[in-house]
């Protein structure tokens, strides 16, 4: 995922690989719903020096609308849909470098959906599934070779509230430690580990430790106390470590993970992918 969009900002979502922006997803509200068919024809009749290199996307699922652009030696399709009852309009722009893959490229556009539970958000993506509590918002992501991680928080003041991270090579990150000793590991310097045990996270169990770091004089007066959690589990399935952390002021000991986070982990491989790769 090279480029998400941060707190505030209109939608946008945009994946790459080694070499290029292979999809670029952008959503928005807008007032009145538009006849994507005569934007997209009105588009391509006015483009006079493309006018050749432009077709009307076919195959695609029928609520998308699109364009096809010849820019050899490979192919960019833009299409666009919107969901009328939210008045939201959701653009992509796929781009094949060579060789166009119209099944993949259909499946793509048909996974883009909404997610209307009034109490549930879903945050999937880089195989992360998460389901979490709208009130909270993704702040920052960062993708590396081997690693996503995703903070959130419930209002832009505060700091991120609750860290997603998912780890491929389980053997680079442990350098032969076990799980909690690695854990253990990652919290801050001089923070006190004063709870510690197991607990269940989907069908795995879950190494858990509830530590406590310094607060401000004045809210150590007030009883307060600087708390994090900090779960984590292999999925063998998957072969990936996750790490969910949560941090809060507090009086109390005990600390859950906000927003009733769930991750979902165990999946299977994409019905797309697996075609791929077995060719």
């Amino acid at each position: 995922m090279a480029v998400a969009s941060g707190y505030g900002e209109p939608g946008r979502c945009a994946f790459a690989d080694r070499r290029f922006h292979r999809l670029d997803l952008r959503w928005r509200e807008v007032k009145k719903v538009p006849n994507l068919k005569l934007m997209l024809e009105k588009h391509r009749l006015d483009a006079e020096g493309e006018a050749r290199q432009l077709s009307p996307l076919s195959g695609a699922p029928r609520e998308w609308h699109g364009l096809v652009r010849q820019a050899p030696p490979g192919t960019v399709i833009h299409a666009a849909r919107v969901f009328p009852d939210q008045h939201l309009l959701v653009e992509a722009t796929v781009v094949w470098p060579e060789r166009r893959d119209a099944a993949l490229e259909s499946a793509i556009l048909a996974s883009v959906g909404l997610d209307c539970s009034p109490d549930r958000r879903l945050w999937q993506a880089m195989g992360i599934s998460l389901e979490l509590s709208p009130q909270f918002d993704l702040r920052s992501s960062d993708s590396t070779i081997g690693r996503v991680k995703w903070e959130f928080a419930a209002d832009r003041k505060s700091d991120p509230q609750l860290t997603v991270e998912r780890l491929a090579m389980p053997e680079h990150w442990l350098k032969g430690a076990a799980l909690l000793d690695w854990l253990v590991d990652q919290l801050p310097p001089r923070q006190e580990v004063i709870e510690q045990g197991l607990v269940t996270m989907g069908n795995h169990r879950a190494h858990r430790l509830i530590s406590r770091g310094k607060t401000s004089a004045l809210a150590s007066l007030r009883g307060l106390q600087r708390l994090r959690l900090d779960l984590a589990w292999q999925c063998p399935i998957e072969d990936r470590i996750y790490h969910l952390t949560a941090c809060q002021v507090s009086r109390e000991r005990h600390l859950d993970l906000p927003g009733e986070a769930h991750v979902t982990c165990c999946r299977p491989v994409p019905e797309v992918t697996g075609r791929r790769a077995a060719q």
